[in-house]
């Protein structure tokens, strides 16, 4: 997989938003684990990111925004933010998807007790 920097997705968007995009997937799909055959799943966590990277005006910014930190960062420490970025939005999914499970389990445990006692 090629590399990009923050200085190629502010100013060489067309080029370096594909491989953005592919190395998200690839993170979001690991760091998922169960959930890494949902597509929404894996779609969330990449448009966290993504969002992210947007509200920073890094992504196709160019010299219209002003720069942010990450602009000053080096590939390993860029790197090292989207991997962060992903694994903590992929643990909030999987702590949501947990919870789900585990309510809808409570609530058709207690609807069962509830029909033996009657």
């Amino acid at each position: 997989m090629s590399s990009f920097t923050p200085h190629d997705l502010r100013y060489n968007i067309e080029t370096s938003y594909p491989l953005l995009e592919a190395y998200l997937r690839q993170r979001a799909t690991r760091e998922l684990r169960q959930l890494q055959f949902d597509s929404d799943e894996v779609e969330t966590v990449m448009g966290h990111v993504i969002e992210q990277l947007l509200k920073m005006g890094l992504l196709g910014g160019g010299d219209k925004t002003p720069r942010a930190a990450l602009d000053g960062l080096s590939p390993p420490q860029f790197y090292k933010f989207l991997n962060q970025s992903v694994k903590h939005k992929a643990i909030d999914r999987l702590r949501k998807r947990r919870l789900l499970v585990s309510t809808v389990a409570d609530l058709s445990v207690t609807g069962g007790e509830e029909e033996n006692d009657v």
